[in-house]
């Protein structure tokens, strides 16, 4: 059976995943440290549900460095579009 834990550690994993990539093709590389800071707190999570409190304090954790690394990632891209490409030709 399935809980709870595991299953939002899956949607947590997944996350990771579609931000790591992301991260990849757009050369971001501390939103890509953020986002992978949470890949082995969702390892931990899942391999220790002993005592739930913990597992779920975990992945709150992963969760905020997911979020972090979002908001890192969208930032960078808005500030790449505010500045100008290359010197200008006057």
């Amino acid at each position: 059976m399935v809980t709870l834990d595991v299953l939002l550690s899956a949607v947590a994993a997944i996350g990771d995943a579609i931000l790591i990539v992301a991260c990849w093709r757009h050369r971001a590389v501390l939103p890509g440290i953020a986002v992978a800071a949470g890949i082995p707190l969702i390892v931990f999570a899942v391999t220790n549900r002993l005592t739930s409190s913990m597992a779920e304090g975990t992945l709150v954790i992963a969760v905020i460095f997911q979020i972090m690394g979002t908001a890192l990632l969208l930032g960078g891209e808005l500030l790449t579009g505010c500045w100008p490409t290359g010197p200008s030709q006057t």
